[in-house]
């Protein structure tokens, strides 16, 4: 007997479904995903933890205009369709609730980091260079991760092999001059309006999680 948690989602972007996916695996919940006609289905045999699952889920997810309705019902057989395959593209849509809530940890390495993102949130297409979808053939190939990002590569279901994983400890630097050195003050005016455009998002969403 398989649960099956049937969610409309009416884009064809797979971030949600990738984030069901790690979250899975982060649960350690066995689940098969397929998306497809603007469904997202997701199966789970009816002998695990579903209830606490299902729980956990609510907290990941994040907000979405796509994302219309749910519904769950017992099925003798799983979809008779293509399992999901997480996407080897970049995003460029807001952060999710796990990366929201990992910047506003005092203890965590993303602590207030602007440039946190996972596997299925973020905007990782602006250091893309070209496909396929590598750190080498980004804007921050020169960048070495430090030892707590390359565990996380291997041991966090929401980073794993993540091309663009990055924190404080090796942090993406910022540089405010041009090529001679010269300080360019619009430059400046513009990074500093636009961290403030952030700081006011951010106490926004931080609000959200107090």
């Amino acid at each position: 007997m398989y649960f099956i948690l049937e969610l409309e989602f009416i884009s064809p972007q797979g971030y949600i479904a990738s984030l069901i996916k790690s979250y899975a695996k982060y649960s350690k919940v066995d689940v098969e995903i397929f998306q497809e006609n603007g469904k997202i289905l997701v199966s789970i045999r009816d002998n695990q933890n579903i209830d606490e699952f299902l729980k956990g889920l609510e907290k990941i997810l994040p907000a979405s205009i796509f994302l219309k309705s749910a519904k769950h019902y017992l099925s003798e057989t799983k979809p008779d369709i293509k399992e999901f395959q997480t996407p080897r593209v970049p995003n460029s849509i807001a952060l999710c609730p796990n990366c929201q809530k990992e910047m506003f940890d005092i203890n965590s390495p993303r602590y207030y980091y602007p440039f946190t993102s996972c596997s299925s949130c973020g905007g990782g297409n602006i250091f893309l260079e070209k496909y396929p979808f590598k750190r080498e053939n980004s804007s921050i190939r020169y960048i070495k991760p430090c030892p707590n990002c390359e565990d996380e590569l291997k041991s966090n279901p929401f980073r794993e092999n993540y091309p663009l994983i990055s924190c404080l400890n090796c942090a993406i630097p910022v540089k405010m001059s041009d090529k001679k050195g010269n300080i360019d003050m619009q430059m400046i005016k513009r990074v500093l309006r636009g961290y403030l455009r952030l700081q006011q998002r951010l106490y926004m969403i931080k609000k959200r999680w107090l």
